[in-house]
């Protein structure tokens, strides 16, 4: 046969492709446009996949309601109803099944459409892939995981049981192929192999499955298998707060309201409560800290919490590959900086912890620091008022303040007055002073106002306001026999998100006494006031047990501050209270206390409302599945999950190359629907369709350049549809507390592939055969000497694994450990795949014989 007749043929070596006639195309071209097109197709399987397993996700996740008791209130009467939600699914089977199907579907489809394909008769390219695609899974990625551990860190498989079983059952499987190839029908399916290799699969799950419970270890259920099952909720008169069923209307809406609605976004009640139980907690623990840093906290705090699996991680490594997921902000804190920096800044200072978020908004502000000011035309020619500033002093401040009339009028009683005032960095008061005129005018409580205002070309980031006491009053005030100092109230009352409670009091008999001794105008007074708990308690609901206050001269009204701390809890109404006990130059007045009421906040609630709902909107970001077909559109259009502003350069190229299979797949149903069985079937359709292109791009790549189909599968096809695998792998490795994710599935995901991979093709293709009076023939050559010696590898393989886990020089565990070793260990199990591919790819091309 020629070359161009060679060529030729390999236009009949496809199942669906070629699409139109190539036997006029240069041979070279066809060789690279059929090789691009097989790696787009593994992003394409890679995309689809994503979807596949996130309703794979979304079935083995259903939980069920199951009521444990029932018993009666004694108090009420009423009875009350015990009940617990249980996933359904329990993990080891779903690992073995569902998850196995998501991680290995294009390998078993592959070898599903190839027989039926080609009429029933046994191909190269599905029992070869399924073999390379075991070799590559467990002599690469193992070698990749071990030393993708942080150095100095070692992790070990936990559920080490299940580990061992299936690992016994993977070598088995392939022993059982060398039975069934050569030993009892060689070359050569019967009907009763390909029932007996499904029955393996069956097996495998269920001896799996009683290894988990512990079953066969102890004999009797172990109550592990109960940690699955939720907390107990009483219900009272058979009311639930549980999900319910959804209401008729729900449950008729249009496919089309489906497309436009994002209300399935909302958290379960579960969660929910989840979400308000640690807004609650981070908030109270962490007062300083900013809602959007809080925000990155708490969700990162919660999603910490969700169990990880292996179906995790496969689907955040296929999203990290297609820019198709958020990705964290390099220059960002990470979260557990950020509880660091807040326990340090909570053991430098109690009182630091418990200033309100209107404190840390508020950098600085100014104020006067009394509300009014006394006044006797008679004598004073001036008045002097004290501007304070509160909080950060680092940078210059520029306020302005002017008078204003009252029942004295400027020009009348006083000269008008604006005026700018500066106060230089670090300067924390400034005193101001106005001019009265005209003495024979003022009468008995007449008065003006000063006016606080800050300088509209102060810089916009200064973020400096107006306290409370922005204005004072300039007050001619009646005489009165006595100096006394008193409350101006006998009750206060204040909102717990205000920060800090004013408390007001007055000086009465200023004037009279001046007028008697003139040396009184130029003293201060001494107050000294302490606090007492009611329902209030202090440093819980308040700061301070009491201190003094200073009355400059000249000041009739001052203010005590008391700071309340806002615990960020919804609570009843609390008291507390304040007394006067002393003062200088005066003595206290009948209204020495005063009942500080720290009010129900409904702030509280709404900030918290406000605040949870931000959180679930984040998480709902983060959620794996889409809820409507409108979200995944909008997932599939965005690169970097919609952060375009942090996009670099490869994540848009990365975009772009994944952009058509993202699009295709975002027409997938939304695993919500169907509680994700749609998604499952829909997917798994075009996942077949896509592989069965991969096949025929396959067949045709290797016919172009000379290369046997068997050798094809092991190197090309094996390796691409594991590359996803080796990426979760990684991640896995470097992420998760145990080693059980990174590799402890590779090998009942290989028993998988051949049980049900190679068993149900080759069960359907003998009974085809049978029917006719034929044998089902499988040529048992190149698979048979590829799956002896990939038995042979993986002993050693599985042992070098064992001894890691025993061995204190190789680290004791399977994954980690001494950097050298570590390292050893990865190119030995890499030197077996190579191994493995070298001396197949010899053998096919007869350069080695048989065992």
């Amino acid at each position: 046969m020629n070359a161009s007749a060679k060529f030729d043929q390999c236009s009949t070596e496809g199942l669906i492709l070629p699409l139109v006639d190539e036997s006029q195309w240069s041979h070279g071209a066809r060789a690279v446009l059929y090789f691009v097109g097989l790696l787009y197709s593994f992003v394409g399987v890679a995309v689809l996949a994503d979807t596949f397993m996130c309703s794979i996700e979304r079935i083995t996740s259903t939980k069920r309601r199951i009521k444990v008791q029932t018993t009666v209130d004694d108090e009420t009467g009423s009875i009350l109803e015990h009940y617990q939600e249980k996933i359904v699914w329990n993990p080891t089977v779903a690992n073995l099944t569902l998850m196995a199907l998501g991680s290995s579907a294009p390998e078993i489809l592959l070898s599903i459409i190839e027989i039926i394909g080609n009429g029933f008769k046994a191909g190269d390219l599905g029992p070869g892939t399924i073999v390379g695609s075991a070799a590559f899974n467990l002599f690469a990625i193992t070698a990749v995981c071990i030393v993708s551990v942080p150095a100095g860190a070692k992790k070990r498989i936990d559920d080490f049981a299940v580990f061992c079983v299936t690992s016994a059952w993977s070598v088995f499987a392939y022993l059982w192929l060398i039975i069934i190839l050569i030993g009892v029908s060689p070359d050569q399916v019967e009907v009763w192999e390909g029932v007996l290799t499904l029955f393996f699969f069956v097996a495998l799950v269920v001896h799996a499955y009683m290894i988990s419970v512990k079953i066969c270890r102890r004999g009797r259920r172990d109550d592990a298998h109960r940690e699955t099952a939720q907390p107990a909720v009483v219900v009272k008169n058979t009311v639930t707060d549980l999900p319910s069923e959804p209401p008729i209307e729900k449950k008729r809406q249009s496919w089309l309201a489906r497309f436009v609605d994002d209300s399935s976004q909302a958290l379960l009640p579960d969660e929910g409560a989840k979400v308000d139980r640690v807004v609650h907690d981070m908030r109270r623990r962490y007062p300083y800290l900013g809602d959007n840093r809080l925000t990155d906290l708490i969700t990162d705090q919660i999603t910490k919490e969700q169990p990880r699996d292996r179906l995790w991680y496969r689907i955040m490594s296929i999203r990290n590959m297609t820019s198709s997921m958020r990705k964290k902000r390099q220059a960002a804190v990470r979260p557990e900086h950020m509880i660091q920096q807040m326990e340090t800044m909570s053991r430098t200072g109690a009182l630091r912890r418990t200033l309100t978020d209107t404190a840390v908004r508020a950098v600085s502000n100014i104020e006067f620091a009394a509300t009014v000011y006394a006044v006797n035309p008679t004598f004073d020619k001036k008045v002097y008022l004290k501007v304070i500033r509160r909080g950060s002093a680092r940078k210059q401040l520029v306020f302005t303040y002017r008078t204003v009339s009252g029942t004295a009028q400027r020009n009348a009683h006083f000269l008008h007055k604006s005026d700018t005032v500066v106060m230089q960095a670090c300067e924390r008061e400034k005193r101001i002073c106005v001019d009265v005129c005209n003495p024979e005018r003022w009468q008995q409580m007449m008065g003006f106002w000063v006016k606080l205002e800050l300088d509209a070309s102060a810089e916009d980031d200064d973020r400096t306001t107006l306290g409370l006491a922005s204005t004072a009053k300039i007050l001619y005030a009646a005489s009165s026999p006595e100096t006394v100092v008193e409350f101006v109230h006998r009750h206060e009352q204040v909102k717990e998100s205000e920060g800090f409670v004013r408390i007001p009091l007055v000086r009465r008999g200023l004037i009279s006494a001046a007028m008697q001794d003139k040396s009184i105008m130029t003293a201060g007074s001494t107050v000294q006031w302490k606090t007492e708990n009611g329902t209030a308690k202090r440093g819980e609901d308040y700061i301070g047990e009491g201190g003094s206050l200073v009355l400059e001269p000249g000041v009739l009204e001052g203010y005590i501050d008391i700071p309340i701390v806002n615990d960020y809890e919804p609570e009843k109404d609390e008291m507390f209270i304040v007394t006067l006990i002393s003062c200088t130059m005066g003595s206290l007045g009948s209204n020495r206390t005063v009942v500080v009421t720290i009010l129900n906040d409904d702030q509280i609630n709404r900030y918290y409302a406000k605040f949870a709902s931000k959180v679930r909107q984040r998480l709902g970001a983060m959620r794996l599945d889409a809820s409507t077909w409108r979200e995944q559109m909008l997932r599939a259009v965005s690169v970097n999950g919609g952060e375009i502003a942090e996009a670099t350069v490869p994540d848009c190229l990365a975009h772009i190359v994944a952009f058509p299979w993202k699009v295709l797949v975002a027409l997938v149903p939304p695993p919500p629907l169907f509680n994700g069985w749609l998604a499952f079937f829909v997917s798994l359709f075009l996942i077949g369709l896509l592989t069965a292109i991969v096949g025929d791009l396959a067949s045709i790549f290797g016919c172009l350049v000379g290369l046997k189909a068997s050798v094809t599968a092991i190197t090309f096809v094996a390796l691409g549809t594991s590359l996803p695998d080796t990426f979760a792998s990684r991640l896995a490795a470097q992420q998760d507390r145990t080693a059980d994710n990174a590799i402890g599935n590779v090998t009942g995901s290989n028993s998988v592939n051949v049980f049900l991979g190679l068993g149900l093709p080759w069960f359907i293709a003998s009974v085809y055969w049978a029917s006719k009076g034929e044998a089902f023939i499988v040529p048992s050559g190149d698979l048979g000497f590829s799956v002896t010696l990939f038995t042979i590898l993986s002993l050693f393989c599985l042992g070098t694994i064992f001894l890691r886990r025993y061995l204190a020089s190789l680290g004791q565990a399977e994954l980690g450990g001494p950097v050298v070793m570590k390292w050893v260990c990865a190119l030995l199990l890499l030197l077996f795949w190579f191994i493995y591919i070298l001396v197949s790819s010899l053998h096919a091309y007869g350069h080695i014989s048989d065992f």
